[in-house]
Formats: structure tokens, sequence, C-alpha cells
């Protein structure tokens, strides 16, 4: 367990600062002669406790760097969500609210997508005639006209 002081020395060397910077802005005493300051410092460092706490931030960060990549469930169903609901920033068509709509059934399990399937064809008519057709792959998916 790290004291306050080296709690706060391990995250100042973690955000990039010297050994020295470190020391004295987690409130160790600067009165002493740089090379005594130094030497403390270097000694703290070299804590096997301040060594495991340093690779136990740079894990977290590593972690959430891998992870960012990926989106997870919760985030994927969040964004199709948006388009169904028409709250995204780009027109969003028919077919894209069935095909979010299809994919939210897909990551929620509520029908399998089955390979083999006889595509339908799904026209749809918005405004003043215009036209848009949908592919659905699938044997759950209902031909609506």
């Amino acid at each position: 367990m790290l004291t306050q002081r080296q709690e706060l020395f391990t995250l100042n060397l973690f955000q990039g600062l010297t050994q020295r910077e470190a020391w004295i802005k987690a409130g160790y005493s600067d009165k002493y002669a740089l090379s005594n300051v130094d030497r403390n410092a270097c000694i703290l460092a070299n804590q096997t406790k301040i060594k495991q706490r340093l690779a136990e931030l740079r894990g977290q960060v590593q972690a959430k760097l891998v992870n960012a990549d990926i989106a997870d469930k919760t985030e994927r169903l969040g964004h199709l969500t948006k388009i169904v609901r028409h709250e995204v920033e780009t027109p969003v068509t028919a077919g894209h609210v069935i095909a979010a709509s299809h994919e939210i059934a897909l990551i929620k399990h509520d029908y399998e997508d089955k390979s083999g399937a006889q595509p339908i064809n799904v026209i749809f008519v918005v405004g003043r005639g215009y036209q848009e057709q949908k592919v659905i792959e699938g044997k759950d998916a209902v031909k609506q006209e």
C-alpha cells in the first residue's frame, strides 16, 4: 500500500515528470541539495511497490488503448438505436432503419441469421415517388407491401 505522497510521486512519474520533479511536486522536501533530492527520488522510484504501481497504471492505459478500437455490445446497440430513432446527424433512410433494426435483433439474439435463407426484396415509397430497395437476408424477414 502506498502512502498519499508515494502515490502522488508515482502518478507524477507516470505523467512523464523527472524523478526530481515528481519528488518535489509530490510534496517531499526540496530544501536539500539537489544531489540529495535526486538520490532520494531515485531510491523511491526503485522501490518495488512504486514499480508495481507504475506497471499497473501502464497496464490500465494499454487495456484502454486496446479496447478503445472495439465497440462493445452496449455501444453498438446505442449507435444502432440512434439510427432507428433518427437521432443521427446524417440523413436516415428507411433502409438504414431496417438494417439497424435487423442488427439490433441479431445482437440481442431475438432471431438468428440463418445461412442459406432466401433474400426478400422490399421496396419503400418515401415522400414524392422516391423509392428505396432493400434486400433483407434471413428467413425471419417479413415482406411488407
